[in-house]
């Protein structure tokens, strides 16, 4: 017998109880089987399936031992149904079991084959690739679960994958996952069970799933229930509790879940947490307390957390029995007390008479049937406790109280459901008391104050339009809270107020509202918040004829948050302020935007902290700044309306801090009012004295006067201001820089003055247009005063004069203004505009337009626009845009001149000067003018040469004429290496000579040397024989083709000036055609000829030197004389050669055109060796006397009519002619060819002409 004990012994020792089976199962389960309690244990050594058609049943209190990593698939049926005293226990085969020690049991048989899952122990699993001990394949039956514990599992408890089972009175508790998983299942059951302590969450609802959950109590997980997207499961009764999140929701989606009548109380982060941004709806649960979830919306609760503006929470349960109910319907005359733990319903708007006293004991709730108001004209002594707090609310409101109206969940209250709270006595007192769910008039509040009243500890809020309005002084206020009302928090009317802590959040305009009086009123705050309000925290509104409240003192407060400014401080005309120890930060505009008419002593910023505001930290008129912190703003401080900035403290001391502003380094400059002093001096920590320019328009008005010290920049982008809107001054502006200290206006990304103040990420580069330029705006300005001041980067560096456009009055400005540079700016670098100005060095560099446009502004006035420009340099001005000019002048109105350009550096330029109307005298004197694309200089002046004069100017290197003019005096120029060195056009006239006869001119290396330009426009006067003394002849290039004049013009050629051209210079298709009389009488020794620039024989070589060029038919387009304005012509001794056609009369652009009689003989004309006809007559009658028609190609003379409507036959008389060599051996053309075309032509008379060896 001992024998045997040892053995056992032994055998105990070598194999535990826990491994010895009954029976071991390793192969798969083919038919019906039962698993006994007379086999219990039974061990699965491998994974083994239960076939299709197959059912393994397995008694109450049978233990199935798993074997490592086995798993139990069921293709058939599995019946486990245990009783509440004989569990089956699915569990690990280990000695020392852990989870994961085996797989899982997976179902996967479409229909039910009749598989039970009850009283049922499942642990240790999920060991396997599958997630969950009891793993659903897609499309597997939902096999219900109920009475089962599923415990230490590596991942989840179960994971349903699609299917859609009940699971009813089970334990999911330890798991590494979920306690009970789906990622597809769309209508899972979980009711009356406990899901607690999993690793990862208690239940996973899945995208757009139905679950019902009820009943159960989820608790001590991360996240109790987590819901995906869309997902909209019905959540009810249950107690979610002491999780770190109760309940999570990724997205809410089209339809929301149901979450009521549930317990969510203790979890430790939240209670409910929308991840999303649409609404969740949580109504009617209880959160832990009576006085609902902790939320900024719901200053009083004290309840699990809730997420901000997304999770709907009004009403909640109670969570304690209703109170008993007593209606107020009566004024109350005598002094009467309420009681605690009692609902007071006011169904009438009830009055406490003067002489009475109503008290309100701690713990009592006063509810308010639809618009009902109470109003207190004795006193009203409510002062609850921290613990017992008084309530004005709603009979709609069951959170409190409970359900004092009766009806259920049929109401719900909501802002404006009753009225307000009327103070009309004084001497009430009112404290830890909560009054929400009123509503106000525009100029009143819920609590609406028409007497002094002592509050504290009170939280006004979730009402329609204003918490608490005040229009007399109150003092003693203190820790008042009004949140979430729809309009403004407070409402100061013109009164005083001084309180000590108290919190405006959430509201729907301003926290607080202060309405300026007429007489000083000051507001006292100290250690107040004003938090996430949708317009300002502070707001003080003033009046032109109110400006008497300010800030007197703010300490130790918080402004953050706000959707507009921290503090919108208008102006206060009197009293000192001080803002010290206060946070300003997360502000969405300004953390403080501040007008006063004080001194900067007066206005004290002190010791506090402004940081991560949308704008500037403070905005202020002139003020101290004293040990402030400036941290993460988009400007640290900023500088409007009266300038002058202290940053120093009475030693001298500069405290202020500022890092990790978005501009580093720079003060914001706001244009409005702008007067006083932009100073030099700025923060010590500051690199240099750079002003950020953070609005643009007008920037102060005629009346104001505007100093910028010496060394100040000031820069701005398109990310700040508009660029294509300008800082306009219309008053006075001192702006007087030095060579060291230059005051600069620039674009932010012009790191070259005042260094690099970008934002850190910002590596742009400076480019034209990057911002709209500074405008002195009419004659507020007449007396500025600007030196060393450079404009860079602008669309319009400088404008001068009216700038907006109208009928203004002219301006003169009364001083020079020295050492101005405009530089790379996308539009002109300097714009004067009805203004006379003298500019003495300036610096016109690198502009898209115009170095300078000057123009005239009112038709009306007879001002006209004018400057005077000395000493400057206006350097590579408009590109190639023959539109613009270094300095251009304007055809508009009255005209526009540069009276004086003198000593001037004018190079590299689209055009160096274009005056287009000038109605005053013009003087270019020393210039050196050079490098232009086109013109050296162009002007079409209306006044004669006396008017214009050009004096030592040296006009070198041009693209086309060196100086293009009107009629002019040319006096000791220096003309070198421009196409054409002088040019002609419109008012002709030229003089060379100086006073006393001598011409002093020279020119050198120009490309058509010894010659005039000559520009076919409105060319009137005398086109003069005489021409500079060191030129061989007077010879004119046609530099321009085209119609040369109109019908009114009369244009004179003097005897012996020669007028050429060529291809290279013109169109050889384009003629030179002039509307106008034309008188050209030459003579025999001094013929006008009009020829091809190769044609050396007249006018001798005046081609480019590199040029060996012969003469050709057809090298330029030839003259026309057209319609009747030039019927009274003269031309005699006029030769045509090398043209198209030389010469033609008449209609020589086609159409339906009146006969032209011409009432002279034209005499000895010579047409020589023309591409087509020598002379071209259509629809004109004239007489030919000696003519000579040599050489051409097609006709000597073609006649032809030009309209068949007007009986008039084109005719010529031809006598004393040759007609010699035309029209080769061409029948089609002759000698004299009259064609047959319209109303006939005939030559009538050809007489004692030699006509020969034409075809």
């Amino acid at each position: 017998m001992r024998s045997l004990q040892l053995l056992l012994a032994f055998l105990l020792i070598i194999f535990p109880l826990k491994a010895i089976s009954q029976i071991s199962v390793s192969d798969d389960i083919t038919q019906n089987t039962t698993w006994s309690t007379a086999d219990s244990p039974v061990t699965v050594s491998e994974s083994i399936t239960v076939l299709s058609g197959v059912t393994l049943t397995i008694e109450p209190g049978v233990t199935v031992h798993m074997g490592s990593g086995s798993s139990l698939f069921i293709e058939g049926g599995l019946v486990a149904a245990g009783t509440g005293t004989d569990r089956i226990t699915f569990t690990s085969a280990e000695a020392t079991p852990s989870p994961g020690d085996w797989g899982s049991i997976e179902f996967s048989n479409t229909g039910s084959a009749g598989s039970v899952i009850d009283h049922v122990v499942v642990e240790y699993g999920a060991g396997g690739n599958r997630t969950g001990m009891i793993f659903y394949t897609t499309g597997a039956f939902s096999v219900n679960i109920s009475n089962s514990t599923f415990r230490n599992s590596a991942v989840h408890g179960i994971n349903l994958r699609a299917s859609s089972p009940v699971i009813t009175d089970s334990e999911f508790t330890q798991n590494n996952g979920y306690g009970i998983f789906t990622d597809l299942s769309l209508n899972f059951t979980v009711q009356n069970s406990s899901v607690s302590n999993n690793s990862v969450g208690g239940i996973r609802v899945p995208i757009n799933s139905e679950a019902t959950i009820s009943d159960n109590v989820i608790e001590l997980n991360p996240v109790g229930i987590l819901i995906d997207n869309g997902g909209r499961p019905a959540i009810t009764n249950n107690q979610i509790i002491d999780n770190e999140v109760g309940i999570r929701i990724v997205e809410v989606g089209a339809t929301k879940p149901l979450i009521s009548d549930n317990t969510i109380s203790g979890n430790s982060e939240f209670g409910a947490e929308n991840l999303g941004s649409q609404i969740l709806d949580t109504r009617f649960n209880f959160w832990g307390s009576a006085l609902g979830p902790t939320v900024n919306t719901n200053p009083s609760g004290d309840g699990d957390r809730i997420t901000e503006n997304n999770v709907e929470y009004t009403p909640w349960r109670f969570g304690a029995a209703d109170l008993p109910v007593t209606e107020v319907s009566s004024n109350i005359n005598e002094d009467t007390t309420w009681e605690e733990n009692n609902v007071y319903l006011i169904t009438s708007d009830i009055t406490v008479g003067t002489g009475s006293t109503l008290t309100i004991e701690p713990g009592t709730v006063v509810k308010f049937a639809s618009g009902r108001s109470l109003n207190v004209a004795g006193q009203m002594i409510a002062n609850g406790t921290e613990q017992q707090l008084i309530f004005f609310t709603s009979d709609r409101d069951d959170a409190i109280g409970g359900d004092s109206n009766g009806d259920g969940d049929a109401t719900i209250p909501a802002p404006n459901n009753w009225q307000r709270i009327n103070i009309i006595g004084t001497g009430s007192e009112i404290s830890h008391a909560v009054i929400r769910y009123g509503g106000s008039t525009t100029s009143t509040g819920v609590l609406n104050a028409e007497a002094s009243v002592s509050l504290s500890d009170i939280i006004v809020s979730n009402n329609f339009r204003n918490g608490i309005y005040s229009d007399v002084d109150q003092t003693g206020w203190s820790n008042v809270r009004t949140i979430d009302n729809s309009v403004y928090g407070i409402y100061i009317f013109e009164s005083a107020l001084n309180m000590i802590g108290g919190e405006t959040g959430l509201n729907g305009s301003d926290g607080l509202f202060i309405r300026s009086a007429q007489n000083e009123k000051e507001i006292v705050l100290d250690g107040f918040s004003s938090i996430d309000n949708s317009g300002n925290g502070i707001r003080i509104q003033s009046l032109s004829n109110r400006q008497g409240t300010r800030i007197s003192s703010m300490t130790n407060s918080l402004i953050s948050g706000n959707s507009g400014n921290g503090l919108l401080l208008e102006f206060s005309a009197i009293g000192e302020q001080l803002f010290s120890g206060n946070i300003i930060q997360n502000n969405s505009g300004q953390g403080i935007s501040l007008e006063h008419g004080m001194e900067p002593e007066e206005v004290v910023f002190e010791e506090n902290v402004f940081q991560n505001n949308g704008q500037t930290g403070v905005r202020s008129d002139a003020a101290t700044f004293i040990d402030n912190v400036f941290e993460g703003n988009r400007f640290g401080i900023g500088a409007w309306r009266s300038l002058g900035h202290v940053y120093t403290d009475g030693n001298g001391v500069d405290g202020n801090t500022f890092s990790g502003n978005t501009y580093p380094g720079v003060i914001a400059l706001y244009a409005e009012s702008l007067r006083g002093t932009l100073s030099a001096t700025v923060p010590e920590s500051f690199d240099n004295p750079v002003y950020i320019l953070a609005s643009s328009g007008t920037g102060n008005s005629s009346s104001h006067v505007l100093v910028i010290e010496a060394g100040v920049t000031i820069k701005t982008a398109p990310e700040l201001v508009s660029a294509t809107t300008s800082l306009r001054l219309d008053g006075q502006l001192i702006a007087e820089g030095t060579e060291e200290n230059p005051i600069v206006f620039t674009s932010l990304y012009d790191h070259e003055f005042g260094g690099d103040v970008s934002r850190v990420d910002d590596n742009s580069s400076p480019a034209r247009g990057n911002w709209g330029g500074l405008r002195l705006h009419r004659g507020g300005g007449a007396e500025s005063v600007l030196s060393h001041v450079y404009f860079r980067y602008a669309r319009t560096g400088l404008a001068l004069g009216d700038v907006q456009f109208g009928n203004p009055p002219g301006v003169v400005y009364a001083n020079t203004f020295e050492d101005i540079w405009v530089d790379n700016n996308s539009l002109n670098g300097l714009e004067i505009r009805e203004a006379a100005v003298t500019m003495e060095r300036l610096r016109a560099t690198e502009n898209s337009r115009s170095g300078v446009e000057l123009s005239d502004g009112n038709s009306n006035n007879g001002f006209v626009a004018r400057a005077i420009i000395r000493n400057s340099e206006i350097l590579n001005n408009g590109g190639t845009n023959n539109s613009y000019a270094g300095l251009l002048a304007t055809s508009t109105a009255d005209g526009a001149a540069f009276t004086e350009i003198s000593n001037t550096t004018i190079s590299g330029n689209s055009k160096g000067v274009k005056m287009d109307s000038p109605s005053l005298p013009v003087t270019l004197l020393g210039n050196l003018i050079e490098s232009s694309v086109t013109q050296g200089v162009e002007i079409n002046s209306p006044l004669g040469s006396v008017d214009v004069a050009y004096i030592g100017n040296t006009v070198s290197n041009n693209g086309q004429s060196g100086i293009l003019s009107t009629e002019a005096r040319f006096i000791d120029n220096v003309f070198e290496g421009n196409r054409f060195g002088i040019g002609a056009w419109r008012s002709l006239g030229h003089v060379y000579t100086d006073g006393n006869g001598v011409d002093g001119n020279t020119f050198s290396g120009n490309t058509y040397p010894g010659v005039i330009a000559l520009y076919a426009e409105s060319l009137r006067g005398t086109l003069s024989a005489t021409v500079p003394e060191s030129f061989d002849n007077p010879v004119y290039i046609l530099a321009s083709s085209g119609t040369g004049n109109s019908s009114s013009h009369v244009l004179v050629i003097e005897a012996g000036v020669t007028i050429k051209t060529a291809p290279e210079l013109v169109s050889a298709t384009t003629s030179l055609r002039l509307d106008g009389q034309l008188i050209a009488e030459g003579t025999e020794e001094n013929p006008i000829v009009f020829t091809s620039l190769y044609d050396h024989e007249f006018g001798g070589d005046v081609s480019r030197v590199d040029d060996n060029s012969s003469p050709a038919r057809g090298n330029w387009g030839g003259l026309r004389l057209h319609r009747g304005g030039g019927a009274e012509s003269v031309l005699s001794h006029v030769y045509f050669r090398y043209a198209r056609t030389g010469l033609a009369l008449g209609d020589v652009q086609f159409g339906n055109p009146p006969g032209v009689v011409y009432a002279n003989t034209f005499e000895d004309i010579w047409v020589d060796n023309n591409s087509l006809n020598g002379l071209e007559i259509r629809e004109a009658a004239v007489t030919m006397e000696r003519l000579r028609a040599t050489e051409n190609s097609r006709s000597g003379v073609e006649l032809s009519d030009g309209n068949s409507n007007n009986g008039f036959v084109a005719r010529a008389i031809i006598r004393n002619s040759e007609i010699l060599n035309n029209g080769g051996t061409n029948n089609s053309y002759a000698g004299l060819l009259a064609t047959s075309t319209a109303d006939g032509a005939a030559f009538t008379e050809i007489s004692n002409t030699t006509i020969s060896g034409n075809s």
